[in-house]
């Protein structure tokens, strides 16, 4: 609908023909703090339009730097892949519509809209090319911002080679988000690619991300990839493809505030049963020097091991928002993890089959989060095996009453019903048991923590 509206505003104030101006006539020079009435853009300078049209060509998650807080209400949170979502068609008609509306409004919507980058075929990265290469002096590969590789395989013929050529014509990239489908497991992330994302990207990422157990990165090629991201603000991780001693140098990340280690599983039938901890060797790294991290605030876990508590005992001071799954085995480290963090004031608690205990008291403590391994507030294409069992409601009703135990300031207790905690919600129609027990535990918080704020994944309380 705001495209539409948009567009015949400008056919009111510059009576234009809705007609797509043929590519061949030449565009006139932007000079982006002056007027343009004769150019196509009205009283408004450029930079006026520029934030008019991000609300429809900006796609969300295009500028975020920081992965998704499961805090925020689900409006905000990054786009689920648009090349395959029932909005993408909608999407394309809007960036078509304010096309037409003039040749200089179409060269800017192209520049904007290149901000976002989902790669997921060689023939979608041919397309791309021949957008980058018919403007050459517009440099439009300094628009790019963000790259998601969302592909079934990285070995497609030519892919990595034309996702190298992409990365060198990014100078500007700050966010690359590696999502390869598990059916090319055990095949590391490509030393080429890594290579060319730290020299050519390397100065402007603010977020690296690798969201499947699929084409996990080298040892040694992570550890270059930072070495040479100094202003890098966010690393999520699922596991390490080596597992060689992890020996970085103390000042590496020296601006990561977001560190997210994701669940490094293998099946054995019907049971899940932890991999060889990967992440063992890279927390005793930097658990073994306290100086490093210093900006770090936020931790997310899903493997709550003993050598997460060692990385808490030397960095938990500093943090503020810690993210956790606890699973069977796991309950006492979970407890001793928040007990090194006296600072935190958000609480993730991912639902599994564990047991959650929390200190008996935490000074701090302001709003706690109840999410799923499965949710759509916490990455843009994590994977969980299929074997990962579906919480059940006791485990719910049990994190309900140590919540009631806790003594913390709280002010919020925020249940992620999306993904496989979609069913535990208010309803009149279906779920009507969960729909009773979720009210029955408003009563009693209600009762017992007058202030605090008992709501759904939108925000809205289950007082009501």
């Amino acid at each position: 609908m705001v495209p539409y509206l948009l567009v015949d505003l400008a056919r009111r104030f510059f009576k234009l023909p809705f007609r797509l101006i043929p590519s061949e006539e030449p565009e006139p020079a932007l000079a982006s703090s002056t007027s343009f009435q004769s150019t196509g853009l009205g009283p408004f300078p450029l930079e006026i339009w520029r934030q008019v049209w991000a609300y429809v060509v900006i796609l969300e998650g295009s500028r975020s730097t920081d992965l998704v807080d499961a805090f925020n209400p689900m409006f905000t949170s990054e786009h689920p892949g648009f090349m395959d979502h029932p909005s993408y068609s909608s999407f394309q008609r809007d960036l078509i519509a304010l096309s037409l509306v003039h040749r200089l409004w179409a060269r800017e919507i192209r520049r904007m809209s290149l901000e976002y980058l989902q790669i997921s075929s060689v023939a979608q990265l041919e397309a791309i090319f021949v957008v980058l290469d018919a403007e050459p002096a517009a440099q439009l590969g300094q628009a790019v911002r963000r790259i998601d590789v969302v592909v079934s395989k990285l070995e497609e013929d030519g892919l990595i080679a034309h996702l190298v050529r992409l990365l060198s014509r990014t100078p500007q990239l700050r966010t690359f988000v590696h999502c390869v489908d598990s059916a090319s497991a055990g095949v590391s992330t490509p030393s080429s690619v890594l290579r060319v994302l730290a020299e050519y990207c390397g100065p402007s990422l603010r977020r690296i991300e690798w969201g499947t157990l699929a084409n996990a990165p080298q040892q040694q090629d992570l550890v270059k990839l930072l070495q040479c991201s100094p202003l890098l603000a966010s690393l999520r991780l699922i596991r390490l493809a080596s597992s060689e001693s992890f020996s970085p140098p103390p000042d590496i990340c020296s601006q990561l505030r977001t560190l997210s280690l994701g669940l490094d599983l293998e099946s054995d039938g019907p049971v899940v049963v932890a991999s060889p901890p990967s992440w063992q060797r890279f927390l005793a790294a930097f658990a073994s020097m306290p100086e490093s991290l210093p900006q770090l605030v936020r931790f997310e876990a899903d493997q709550c091991t003993s050598s997460v508590v060692d990385f808490c005992s030397a960095h938990g001071a500093k943090i503020h928002y810690f993210r956790a799954a606890v699973w069977p085995g796991e309950t006492d480290n979970f407890t001793q993890a928040i007990e090194h963090m006296p600072a935190l004031r958000n609480l993730v608690v991912v639902l599994t089959s564990g047991r959650v205990v929390f200190p008996r008291r935490h000074p701090s403590l302001q709003q706690i989060c109840i999410d799923s391994l499965v949710s759509a507030a916490h990455s843009t294409c994590y994977e969980v095996p299929d074997n990962v069992q579906e919480p059940q409601r006791q485990a719910l009703v049990n994190v309900f009453r140590a919540v009631e135990k806790l003594d913390a300031p709280l002010e919020v207790l925020r249940l992620q019903n999306n993904g496989n905690l979609a069913r535990f919600r208010i309803s009149r129609t279906q779920d009507i048991s969960n729909g009773l027990m979720l009210k029955t535990w408003a009563v009693r918080f209600k009762a017992s923590r007058s202030c605090m704020l008992f709501c759904d994944k939108d925000g809205v309380s289950f007082f009501s």
